[in-house]
Order: C-alpha cells, then sequence, then structure tokens
C-alpha cells in the first residue's frame, strides 16, 4: 500500500483508496496522527445521498480533496449513497483541521445529506479513553435529555436511532440507539442528523465532548432524581449549557467553545447574552 496521504494521479493503490466505495464489513488498520491529551478520539461517519451521480462519479469529484483520513463505504439504510467514515481524530483536530473536511465543499451539488430521511451523523467515542461507569453515567444523561438532544441534534426517532429509558449501562445489545452501546471498541453517539456543513459538523463533535465530559461529572443519585423532578432535570441541564459557555470544561482549551456556543444560540438553547433557556 502507498504511503499518499492524498490521491496521487496513476497510482494504482490510491484508485483504490480514493476512487472505490468499499463494502460496509470493510476496516483497515487504526491509524493515531498525534496523541489526544484526554485520551478520547472522535470517529466520524458522515452519510450522503448521492442523487442523479453514481458513487463512483462522487468519489471522483472530490478526490484531489479528500484526504486518506477517509474510507468510503457502501450502507445499506441508504438509497443510493456513500457512508464516508474517518480515522480517530483529536478534538483539537475535528476542530481547527479545516483540511479533514475540505472534500464536503467539492461534492456535487446534488448530494445531499441534511435534505434527507435516510442520512445520519454519527460520532464514535473511543473507551480507552473512559471508564465502564463514565459511559454508564453517558448514557443514562442522553436518554434522560432525550427531548434536549433531538432539539440538537435535529433528527427524529426512527428505525436506526431512537432514545430509551435512561438507565446505567456501559454495554448493551443492538446498535440502533441514540447512543450505541453494543461496539467493542467505541461508544457510537447516532442521534444527529446527516449534514454537509463543516461548522455543524465540528459542532456536533464539541457536543459529544462536552457530553463525555461533563455528564460523568454527576453523581448517580443526582441523575437519578433528575429523572423524577423536573426542576432537578432542568437544574442538571441548565448547569452543562451554564459550563459549556462559560468555557469551564476540559475541552475548551481546544478553542471549540467558538463552534459550539454559536450553534447552542441558534438552537435556543442560549439566549442573546448567552445565558440558559429552559427548552
Amino acid at each position: 500500500m502507498c504511503e499518499h496521504k492524498k490521491y496521487s494521479e496513476g497510482c494504482y493503490d490510491c484508485r483504490f483508496r480514493f476512487l472505490r466505495v468499499k463494502s460496509y464489513s470493510h476496516s483497515r488498520e487504526v491509524e493515531f496522527e498525534v496523541k489526544a491529551r484526554n485520551g478520547l478520539y472522535f470517529g466520524v461517519e458522515i452519510e450522503i445521498e448521492c442523487g442523479i451521480y453514481t458513487p463512483g462519479e462522487v468519489l471522483e469529484a472530490i478526490k484531489l480533496h479528500v484526504t486518506d483520513c477517509w474510507e468510503f463505504k457502501s450502507d445499506g439504510s441508504l438509497n443510493d449513497g456513500i457512508e464516508f467514515e474517518s480515522q480517530p481524530l483529536s478534538l483539537a483536530q475535528w476542530t481547527q483541521d479545516k483540511d479533514k473536511l475540505e472534500w464536503i465543499k467539492h461534492l456535487p451539488k446534488e448530494c445531499k445529506s441534511h435534505d434527507t430521511t435516510s442520512c445520519g451523523l454519527h460520532i464514535h467515542v473511543s473507551r480507552d479513553g473512559l471508564t465502564d461507569t463514565k459511559v454508564e453515567k453517558i448514557n443514562f444523561f442522553t436518554n434522560l435529555f432525550a427531548k434536549e438532544l433531538q432539539k440538537l441534534g435535529r433528527r427524529q426517532t426512527n428505525n436506526y436511532c431512537h432514545f430509551k429509558s435512561p438507565e446505567f449501562e456501559s454495554r448493551e445489545y443492538g446498535k440502533y440507539k441514540a447512543l450505541n452501546l453494543s461496539l467493542g471498541d467505541t461508544i457510537e453517539f447516532r442521534f444527529p442528523k446527516g449534514t454537509l456543513y463543516g461548522p455543524t459538523i465540528r459542532a456536533t463533535v464539541q457536543l459529544i465532548a462536552a457530553i463525555c465530559e461533563l455528564a460523568p461529572t454527576f453523581s448517580r443519585q443526582e441523575l437519578l432524581d433528575a429523572e423524577n423532578d423536573h426542576v432537578i432535570s432542568d437544574g442538571i441541564w441548565g448547569t452543562f449549557i451554564s459550563r459549556i459557555v462559560e468555557g469551564d470544561t476540559e475541552v475548551s482549551k481546544h478553542t471549540w467553545w467558538a463552534r459550539l456556543v454559536p450553534y447552542l444560540k441558534k438552537k435556543g438553547m442560549v439566549d442573546k447574552k448567552l445565558k440558559f433557556n429552559d427548552v
């Protein structure tokens, strides 16, 4: 296999890597470009429908702009589309390295993701950076605040993504959940709707990073009480949003504030003065 990081004309390996849609079961060796300071890596899956083009024609259009970070796969949930699957990257890479998403600007305009009923935006988080106790709280938090996360994720519950009753679980059978715990090496957030807008993709990664950092800071009893008391529930969600806005997080060191906070404003989670809004 060649070592080209971008498509090189005349290279047989590049034609296989950059111009061929692989089967859904295809996998390659995981590569870490940089070391994440907190041990968390984020893999992104962007689903698109190709419109009037074949998947091969779409890959041809972006071949000079996409990097070796991405794999291109078929997906049975799509009508005639491609699933773009990234290598695991640190939060800083997703926030600061615009080249990772540069290819989106060169897709044929007929390609769709947000304006479909089939496409999702899935974010994988490495389990190596999380304990089982943290995953249990992340799972409880994600399902406890289904209404709020549906508003932020923009995706309605369907057969491929649904919230359930909050439970302290770190592993679970069945992938089609808002938070999929059935995988060995990652947990997968499936509630965001597909998009081809780079700032929204980066803001979504930052939101997931915030959930993974802040949800475990609440005690089990606080989360259990919030399930049965709307006042406590509103207080926990308000604290979550306020800590993001105030930059009171480890991940805020990666200049994520400038991406996520405007997105929270756009979705009505904070007002013009950056104060928490009850949704």
